[in-house]
């Protein structure tokens, strides 16, 4: 017996609806006369080339993906930003919360080199100054999406609990973190002042990073992280015109202070 197959995904359940059968599985439409060639007995062969309008499909995908994003829901955020992707990979948009949210997977997290990240950053801040379409604040409501995950500090608190002798283990886990989380918050705060000159922002992420710093107050590494830090701090303050003491200072015993 004949059955009628959708071509995208395999699932033999459409559904007719306003003259066009729609595939229940994926939500490819498809004319009477392209949904007469799924009818497959075996295997068979279709002449032609079918042409498939699926973009109002993959715009659904990225209403669902910044409802998910704006409302928390990470799991479904990372999915529909990844399925819109694949058929626009030029969206910075999608290009960017696909690739954050997949670091922040374990397994990613792991084998991510921190080294990469400052390119991340600086190819998506460019790709939202040329995209005509993205708001001005675009730029802010992704570092907002980023600053709340403080990707080191599960790791520092392993490094804690751990009393025996041998510390290296664990260390080395949440040195890697750290490296990662001091790397998006760096590339954050110089890309929010060479392309956008926005350094009040910058001075804004400065304040929020300082409340997560006192993990590095016996890090024997913090030391590079706050020299780099103290570059951008000097950067706020004169290239921003910011007095001072309305930028945060740092304190190489680990704090900042006012």
């Amino acid at each position: 017996m004949k059955q009628i197959v959708c071509e995208m995904c395999g699932s033999n359940e459409l559904l007719k609806k306003d003259g066009l059968f729609c595939c229940i599985a994926c939500g490819t439409k498809y004319t009477v006369e392209e949904a007469r060639k799924l009818f497959v007995e075996g295997k068979v062969e279709v002449s032609g080339t079918i042409s498939i309008d699926n973009s109002e499909e993959y715009a659904n995908y990225k209403v669902l993906a910044q409802r998910a994003r704006i409302n928390g829901d990470i799991e479904n955020t990372k999915t529909w930003y990844t399925k819109y992707l694949g058929k626009y990979p030029d969206d910075w948009e999608a290009y960017f919360y696909s690739s954050f949210l997949g670091i922040l997977s374990q397994n990613r997290l792991s084998a991510i080199s921190p080294s990469a990240i400052p390119n991340l950053i600086r190819t998506t801040f460019r790709s939202i100054k040329q995209d005509s379409n993205a708001s001005k604040s675009s730029y802010k409501e992704l570092c907002k999406f980023v600053t709340q995950f403080n990707l080191a500090a599960d790791g520092f608190k392993e490094y804690q609990k751990e009393t025996g002798p041998d510390k290296r283990e664990p260390y080395k886990i949440y040195s890697h973190q750290r490296d990662i989380y001091m790397q998006f918050n760096i590339a954050l705060l110089n890309g929010v002042m060479t392309e956008f000159k926005d350094y009040d922002y910058a001075n804004e992420l400065l304040h929020q990073l300082s409340a997560n710093l006192h993990y590095y107050k016996d890090d024997p590494a913090r030391g590079e992280w706050f020299l780099l830090l103290d570059t951008i701090r000097n950067d706020i303050i004169n290239y921003g015109c910011i007095p001072p003491k309305q930028v945060p200072k740092i304190r190489f015993g680990g704090l900042f202070s006012f």
